[in-house]
C-alpha cells in the first residue's frame, strides 16, 4: 500500500531528504520489503569455579530446556522462549536466552521472564553468582554478534528505480550512484565501521519518536547495509537490510496519544502489527539511503541546508 511516514524531528532538511527519497521510490513503483527473523535475546552470565564445571552446565541447560521455557514464560502473556544458546568465557557462561515478544518491543518483558528463569536455574545449578544482565547481548548497543545473528527484527527492503527516473531526479547516471557508494564502501571497512549506511539513524530517531517507540533503541537499529548496482538494463537496484531493528505497536508509549495516531495514520497500531510497521520502517530507511546517496553523488548535499533552515 501507500504510507504517510510520520516523523518528528527538528532538523527540517531530514525530512525534505526523506520525502525526496519516497517520492522517487513511489515512482518507481514502491519498495519491496522481507521479514528475516522476529527475535530479540538477552544473555544473563553464570560464574562457575573452573572450565569443567561450567560445561557441564551447558550440558544440562540442553537438557533442561522445556522446564526452563515453562518458568519465563509464567510471567509473560506474549513472550515465548525460543532456545537457549550457551556461550562459553573461560569459567563463565553466558547463556543467551532468544523470545519472540508478539507486537511489543520485549525489553522489559524478556528481562522480567529470564530473571525468574535464572533464579530456578539457580536454585538447582547454584553457580557462584548469576548476573542478569551479561551484556553478551549488547542492549542498546552496537556489536558484530548481533550485526550477524540479529536482534529485534531483521529486515530487508529492496527497489528497483529506472535509470531515467534517476537522471531526471538526481541529475546523475546510475553508475555515478554505484561508483559513490563503492567508494564510501570501501573508505567504510577501513574506519573499522559495523555496517554500511548513510544516515539510517536519521530517519528511524524521527519516526521512533513520533511512534511512541524506545528512542534509545536506535543505538542498535540503525545499524545497517545499504547496496547499490547498476543493472544491465541500466537501472539501479537499491537495497538496505537492518538486522537489529528493535520496535513494536503495542505496550510502551505506543499507546500515548500522539504516538497512538502516528502509529494508526500508518495502519500499524495494536496487536498483529509489529511486522508490518518493521516494513514500512524498513522501506522509509531505504528512501533516506536512496536520496542522501544522490545528494552527495551529485554534489548538492551541502546546499540543502541554507535553503531549508530559512523555512
Amino acid at each position: 500500500g501507500d504510507f504517510y511516514v510520520p516523523m518528528a524531528t527538528t532538523e527540517g532538511t531530514l525530512v525534505n531528504t526523506y520525502h525526496y527519497g519516497m517520492r522517487l521510490l513511489t515512482l518507481a513503483g514502491g519498495a519491496t520489503t522481507h521479514l528475516l527473523k522476529d527475535e530479540i535475546h538477552i544473555s544473563p552470565l553464570f560464574k562457575f569455579d573452573n572450565i569443567r564445571t561450567a560445561d557441564f552446565f551447558m550440558q544440562w541447560l540442553n537438557g533442561n530446556f522445556h522446564r526452563i521455557k515453562e518458568k519465563a514464560e509464567e510471567t509473560t502473556r506474549h513472550g515465548k522462549l525460543v532456545r537457549l544458546e550457551p556461550h562459553l568465557f573461560d569459567r563463565n557462561v553466558a547463556v543467551k536466552f532468544c523470545y519472540t515478544t508478539g507486537d511489543a518491543s520485549g525489553l522489559n518483558m524478556i528481562m522480567i521472564a529470564t530473571d525468574a528463569a535464572c533464579k530456578y536455574i539457580q536454585s538447582i545449578v547454584k553457580s557462584k553468582r548469576f548476573y542478569l544482565q551479561g551484556n553478551f547481548s549488547a542492549i542498546k548497543k552496537v556489536t558484530a554478534h548481533n550485526f550477524v545473528a540479529g536482534y529485534g527484527k531483521s529486515v530487508i527492503a529492496e527497489a528497483m528505480i529506472p535509470g531515467k527516473l534517476i537522471r531526471r531526479f538526481c541529475n546523475i547516471s546510475p553508475e555515478e550512484m554505484q561508483d559513490y557508494a563503492q567508494r564510501v564502501h570501501l573508505t567504510t571497512i577501513h574506519a573499522g565501521m559495523v555496517g554500511v549506511s548513510g544516515h539510517a539513524a536519521n530517519g528511524l530517531t524521527a519516526i521512533f519518536i513520533a511512534c511512541g517507540q524506545d528512542v534509545a533503541s536506535v543505538v542498535e537499529s540503525h545499524v545497517s547495509v545499504t547496496n547499490f548496482e547498476v543493472t544491465s538494463d541500466g537501472d539501479l537496484y537499491s537495497s538496505v537490510k537492518l538486522p537489529n531493528l528493535v520496535l513494536g505497536t503495542g505496550g510502551g508509549g505506543t499507546s500515548l496519544a500522539t504516538s497512538r495516531e502516528c502509529l494508526e495514520l500508518l495502519g500499524c497500531y495494536g496487536l498483529g502489527k509489529a511486522k508490518k510497521f518493521a516494513e514500512v520502517v524498513s522501506a522509509a530507511t531505504l528512501a533516506g539511503e536512496v536520496a542522501i546517496c544522490a545528494a552527495n553523488a551529485a554534489d548538492i548535499f551541502s546546499g540543502a541546508f541554507p535553503k531549508k533552515r530559512k523555512k
